[in-house]
Order: structure tokens, then sequence, then C-alpha cells
């Protein structure tokens, strides 16, 4: 990898975000533990015994000395073993070693981990299709099981350079840019829904109405539901419903960026085109999200989702006793099953 020039794009970026995107390939490839040799543990590792410097308080007998060809009167004992040499092959810098233990690669799998930890769209097929050109069967020991497709980590500074800078240029990482636009926003559910002028000229019927942001809250339930009961079943059988993995502790307790706030505030919002289009945030957070929604979200669709699909993960993520998701709760699940 060393041998690899960085991408000019990802040279042009401050030296903290290199260091943000670098962090996180490593973390999305060995997690956050992982961590060279530490200057503790170098310092342990056994000396060779050579066995020819005495030390100082430990004079050798008359009997045992040396052949007689160097002078017992002389001012050192040999010469030629400088004191101040010796230990000097021990390395104290654990930088050199932590470098070349870096991973080079990060399998295809572990791409949309790493893209959440930058704070960008984890799901988002344009950018997983970029990734999966550059993915090549590599069979390294580090960053994936061999034949595993991988992209290497120069192409992923190469691909998040590019990213990180559109994402600057509209004003995303810029958090005082973002509250600025967000208050010059006059409606922010007219995207998502008609007005009703628009409801009583085409004479549409309530089913009608609803039929557009259903659309995108289905491609939503379905994505969820895929996502989410597997990762069910597997708790029922390892512990009880109340214990989650450590890997999901550490990304429930991350707090949410204003990127994944929005987009969550607007998909929940879906569920419910009762809602006036001058309704504010604290409508939708009053909202709460239950089967009655989600059935008919699905009816609306002509879709078949079983119902125990949608208790299953009702029950997931709902932290009431009506097994009902209200927005906090719908935010952990989207941030959960990489939606957000």
């Amino acid at each position: 990898m060393s041998s690899e020039q960085p991408d000019a794009s990802f040279l042009a970026l401050p030296a903290s975000l290199r260091t943000k995107i670098d962090r996180a390939f490593d973390h999305a490839v060995s997690g956050p533990s992982s961590s060279g040799l530490s200057r503790t543990k170098a310092k342990q590792r056994a000396v060779p015994e050579g066995g020819f410097v005495l030390p100082e308080d430990d004079e050798p007998a008359p009997d045992d000395a040396p052949g007689g060809f160097i002078p017992e009167a002389g001012p050192s004992a040999g010469g030629f073993l400088p004191d101040d040499t010796a230990g000097g092959f021990i390395i104290e810098d654990e930088d050199v070693e932590d470098s070349s233990d870096k991973p080079t690669h990060i399998a295809l799998s572990q791409i949309p981990a790493a893209l959440q930890m930058l704070d960008l769209p984890p799901d988002d097929d344009e950018v997983l299709a970029v990734f999966k050109n550059a993915a090549s069967g590599w069979s390294g020991a580090r960053g994936g099981a061999v034949g595993e497709e991988s992209v290497s980590r120069k192409d992923w500074r190469a691909v998040c350079a590019v990213l990180l800078e559109a994402e600057g240029e509209g004003g995303d990482l810029d958090e005082a840019a973002e509250e600025d636009e967000d208050e010059d926003e006059e409606a922010p559910m007219e995207e998502f829904r008609p007005s009703s002028a628009e409801e009583s000229e085409g004479g549409a019927t309530s089913d009608e109405y609803v039929e557009e942001p259903i659309k995108k809250a289905h491609k939503w339930s379905a994505a969820s539901s895929r996502k989410s009961i597997p990762q069910r079943k597997t708790r029922r059988r390892a512990a009880s419903p109340s214990d989650t993995s450590e890997d999901e502790g550490e990304e429930q307790e991350r707090p949410l960026t204003a990127r994944q706030k929005r987009e969550c505030l607007k998909a929940f919002a879906l569920f419910f085109p009762d809602l006036t289009e001058e309704a504010d945030e604290d409508a939708v957070k009053g909202k709460r999200l239950g089967i009655r929604e989600l059935t008919k979200a699905a009816g609306a669709l002509k879709e078949k989702i079983k119902v125990e699909e949608m208790v299953e993960m009702l029950e997931t993520f709902s932290t009431t006793p009506d097994k009902t998701m209200g927005l906090a709760d719908f935010e952990r699940m989207m941030v959960s099953t990489k939606m957000a």
C-alpha cells in the first residue's frame, strides 16, 4: 500500500478530513479495538543474551581472566564494545510497526458501515455501484476473506474525497449553513404530498391521495423488514429481546447527524398522509407508527406483507408497551438497518 500514491483529490482535503477517511476505513475493517503493538509491549520483548558484557559488580576472578593477550592493567577490557550501544536494536517508535499493520483493502460488505461513519448515505445505489466497479477479488490476509470482492485503500480515499467535496459544496459539512437552509424552507412537507387544491381539482379519492407518498414509504417498509427480522430471530436464540450486540450499542450511542435526522423525519412523515402540508416538525413527532399505518401503506400499493413481519419489526424497535414506534424509535431503526 505504501507504494501507491494517494489520489490528488484526497491530498487536497484538509488533514483532519483525510484522517477521518482513513479512520473510518480502519474501524470498518478491523473494528475500533484493533491497533498495533504498544510501546510497552515492544519494550517487553526478550533481548537476546550476548554473554560478553559483564555487570559492573561482577568482576572476573584472576583464574577466569582471558588468555592473557589483553593487558590486565589496560584502561578497558577489550575496548571494542561501546558502553552506550547495549540494547540499541530495540525500536522504540511504535508508529513504524503500526503503519505496516494497517489493512490495505476493505470488503464490499463493510463499505456501508464505513460510509455511515463519515455521515454519508450508506444505501446510495450509485455510490455503492462505484465501489462495486472498483472492487476486485483479493486474496490477501487482511481486510476480508480469500477471494472476497474488496476495494483498495487508494480507491476508497479517491471516492470518499469526491463525495465529501460534493457534500461540502452543498453545505452538509457546514452545520451553520445547514441550519440557515432549514429556516428558509417554508413548506417542509410540500414535496412529499399534494396540496389540498391539487387534490380537489383532480377529484382524487383518499386511496389515490396516499399512493405516491406510500410508494416511498413501502420501499422503506420492505427493506427494513428484510433487514430487521433476521436480527431479531438471532437475538431470541442468543439472548433476551432487550439485549443488543456490542456493535449495535455503539451505533445507538452515536448521536445522529443533522442529515440523518432530516432524512428520518421525512421518511416518518410519509406514513401519515393525513397531515396537512403546513404541518410542522412537532406535529410529526407526536405521531405513532403501528400496524394500522403499515397495513394501510401495503394496501394502497396492493402489496402483500405478512402481519407477522410487521409485528416482528415493531417489536424489535418499539420502546413502548403498545408496540408502536415514535420518531425516536424510527430513527434508531433507520440507523440500525443502514437506511440513513
